[in-house]
């Protein structure tokens, strides 16, 4: 037999090796069977999965993915361990590994992301995450622990816990909306509603601030410790303001901040509260 007809049917041979049991995606119409099906689907997995959009690939979006999944150029599975390439990528559960996708990673709601993102274009999302982000226009997280890069900007949202604990690099803005413990390094801007670390920008903006500050204008409604720029302002502080080095070492917080505070750590419970009733509910 002729070589290349050999190689050919080792492909295919291959390629039907790696399919789950159920071959391809006709179970995309089967949108409307009962709950019990569906939670059936979740439990399958595929050690290999290839997209072109999530209605045509291998295996079904609702099926785990342990090792390899090929986005051409998107596609779309629930929990992704393992390597993620391609153009864009969607999971609805949890990611543990690397992804690394042309325009697009992301992740649903109250799922976790552990590992690498890398959006080489565009931009990484993902909800809880642990590792790195990099990518060319921006990265957002509800909660993150590791380090952001970004070409543009990285965003992290969560008011109701940590935001970010690592660091924050990007190309114009960063911003983190909730309880800070990092370093932020920016070309243009770096805001901040409670933190504690170093900012590093043109203008640098906390809340409430404990840690250096170093910029044209830094600007901190409530401050323990150093600001060294053009304008300096501590508006709540014992010396408002001061150019070129301003410094404030009294109480960290004020009365406000501490009440600000104290909600915080509410709110953060109630998360935990409701984190544990959805996890109880996925068992």
């Amino acid at each position: 037999m002729n070589p290349r007809v050999k190689s050919v049917i080792a492909m295919v041979l291959i390629i039907f090796l790696f399919l789950p049991v159920s071959g391809f995606s006709q179970e995309n119409k089967d949108k409307n069977s009962n709950a019990s099906n569906k939670e059936e689907q979740q439990t399958h997995w595929t050690p290999l999965q290839m997209s072109i959009w999530n209605t045509i690939q291998l295996a079904h979006e609702d099926r785990n993915v342990y090792g390899l999944k090929l986005n051409l150029p998107y596609g779309k599975n629930r929990n992704i361990y393992g390597i993620d390439v391609g153009l864009a990528s969607l999971s609805t559960g949890d990611v543990k590994g690397i992804q690394v996708n042309g325009l697009f990673n992301g992740g649903d709601k109250d799922k976790d992301m552990m590992g690498v993102q890398i959006a080489i274009a565009g931009m990484n999302f993902a909800d809880k995450a642990t590792g790195i982000q990099i990518a060319g226009l921006g990265n957002c997280a509800s909660a993150m622990t590791g380090i952001q890069i970004a070409g543009l900007t990285n965003v992290d949202v969560s008011f109701s816990e940590s935001c970010i604990k690592g660091v924050q690099v990007a190309g114009l803005t960063n911003f983190a909306l909730g309880d800070a413990r990092c370093t932020q390094v920016a070309g243009l801007l770096n805001g901040a509603n409670q933190m504690t670390g170093i900012q590093l920008g043109a203008v640098n903006f906390g809340m409430d601030f404990w840690g250096i500050q170093i910029g044209i204008v830094n600007y901190s409604d409530e401050m323990k410790g150093v600001q060294i720029g053009l304008i300096n302002i501590n508006k709540n502080g014992k010396l408002p303001f001061f150019p070129i080095i301003n410094a404030d070492f009294s109480s960290r917080w004020s009365k406000y901040s501490k009440e600000k505070e104290e909600l915080i750590k509410e709110k953060m419970q109630r998360a935990i509260e409701i984190e544990k009733q959805k996890r109880r509910h996925d068992k």
